[in-house]
């Protein structure tokens, strides 16, 4: 048979109980806290030659932090950090217009490489008012694509596949051709190139 306890006694039970849980969240929440303090001092270290912690990277007074596996920087995001990629800026060119000029026109696309497209797209869809896919001569024309040239006042971006590894300007068309596993390192170098970045 249970045991019959007063109503002051109940009362009295549940101030403890509350009590004792109370503090017991008050210890969980203080501990979290000196927890997380230490955990971040551990992180932070002393970075007094300001060349980055494994989750940064600064360049050439630039800032890149690694978030969800992609290094960004200014609301940019690249595959790569300009450090990794150091050996392709010889393969891109001194005359790429900058990003400005791409600001408020229609960009057009031509692309061999979804990664690198992607990655540009991404990036330049920030500044341009639009882009689009297309077409350039000499290749096939499907789904009703636009045919862009470089002579036309449109910007267009070719990516393309190829033996050697180049990023050129030519008129109003930007060339990024390169073997598969260099062509997204040389469209994170192009963007770098046209964010004044190298």
């Amino acid at each position: 048979m249970k045991k019959l306890i007063s109503r002051h006694e109940k009362e009295k039970n549940q101030k403890r109980n509350q009590v004792v849980v109370g503090f017991a969240l008050v210890l969980v929440m203080l501990f979290s806290v000196v927890g997380y303090a230490f955990q971040s001092g551990l992180n932070s270290g002393d970075d007094s030659d300001n060349q980055g912690t494994e989750n940064s990277v600064t360049y050439k007074g630039v800032e890149f932090s690694q978030i969800n596996g992609f290094w960004v920087a200014g609301g940019f995001s690249f595959s790569y950090n300009p450090q990794e990629i150091e050996s392709f800026f010889p393969k891109v060119s001194n005359d790429l217009i900058g990003a400005a000029s791409y600001q408020d026109v229609p960009l057009y696309i031509y692309s061999e490489n979804t990664d690198a497209e992607t990655e540009i797209r991404a990036n330049l869809v920030r500044i341009s008012s639009k882009v689009n896919d297309a077409c350039i001569e000499g290749t096939e024309c499907l789904g009703g694509l636009p045919l862009k040239t470089c002579n036309g006042e449109d910007r267009l971006i070719v990516i393309k596949e190829g033996t050697e590894g180049t990023v050129r300007q030519e008129n109003n068309c930007v060339f990024i051709e390169g073997p598969k596993e260099d062509i997204l390192a040389l469209a994170d170098g192009f963007l770098f190139k046209i964010l004044e970045v190298i």
